[in-house]
C-alpha cells in the first residue's frame, strides 16, 4: 500500500474511519478485518495501528466522531435561530439529513452496537445524554412561557427524540424514497399537535 496517498494525519485518520464504517456495515464488527479496512483506506495494515490500538478502539472512535457531528448539527440549529418553533423544526430536519448522509453508520449503531463488546454502548449513551440535555434546555423556556404543555422538559425532549429516531431509522432501513424535508415536516407537525398547548396549536 502507498501511505503517501493521504499525507495529512487528520485526513488519513478520517479515511481510516470512513473505510472502517464501510467494512463494519458490510461484514459486521466481528467478521470485519483490519486488513480489509486498510485496503479500503489505501494504506498498510500497520498504519491503522498508528491511529487506533484495536478494532474496538476504531469502532469507539467512529461512534464518538459521528455522534459528535450530529450534536454539532443540532447545536448549530439552536444557535442560529431565535424562534422556538423554527428551532425545533430545524433540529428535526438536521436529524433526517444526518440519517440520510450516514446510512452505513446508522446501520452499525442500531444493528450491531449492542451485540459487540461490553462497554461499547457508552459513547452512544454519552452522546445521547448530551443531545437530551441540549433539547431539554431548548424546550424548558417554552414550557415556562406556556407555549408548550406543562410537563417535565426532559421527558418532552425524550418524546421528541423518540419520534425522530423511530421514523428516521425506519426510513433508513427500508430505503424510503421520502425526502428529509417531507418526513421532518410530518414529525414536526405531530410533535406540535401533542406538545403545544391548544391555543398555540391553533396559531401554528
Amino acid at each position: 500500500m502507498n501511505d503517501s496517498v493521504i499525507p495529512d494525519r487528520s485526513e488519513r485518520r478520517s479515511a481510516i474511519l470512513a473505510a472502517a464504517q464501510a467494512v463494519f456495515a458490510e461484514y459486521g464488527f466481528h467478521k470485519a478485518k483490519v486488513e480489509t479496512i486498510a485496503e479500503r483506506a489505501s494504506i498498510a495494515k500497520g498504519t491503522v495501528y498508528l491511529y487506533f490500538s484495536s478494532k474496538k478502539d476504531l469502532l469507539q472512535a467512529l461512534v464518538e466522531e459521528r455522534m459528535d457531528r450530529l450534536n454539532q448539527l443540532v447545536e448549530m440549529q439552536i444557535s442560529e435561530k431565535c424562534d422556538l418553533m423554527a428551532t425545533i423544526k430545524g433540529l428535526i430536519k438536521a436529524h433526517f439529513l444526518f440519517y440520510l448522509e450516514e446510512r452505513e453508520f446508522i446501520a452499525i449503531l442500531y444493528g450491531q452496537l449492542g451485540q459487540i463488546a461490553e462497554g461499547m454502548e457508552e459513547p452512544a449513551k454519552r452522546a445521547s445524554e448530551r443531545m437530551t440535555a441540549v433539547i431539554t434546555s431548548l424546550l424548558e423556556p417554552g414550557i415556562q412561557q406556556g407555549l408548550l404543555r406543562a410537563m417535565p422538559s426532559r421527558r418532552l425532549a425524550q418524546v421528541l427524540q423518540g419520534m425522530i429516531h423511530a421514523v428516521a431509522f425506519d426510513w433508513v432501513v427500508r430505503n424510503g424514497d421520502e425526502s428529509p424535508e417531507e418526513l421532518s415536516q410530518e414529525v414536526y407537525q405531530l410533535f406540535c399537535r401533542g406538545a403545544l398547548v391548544p391555543a398555540a396549536v391553533a396559531q401554528d
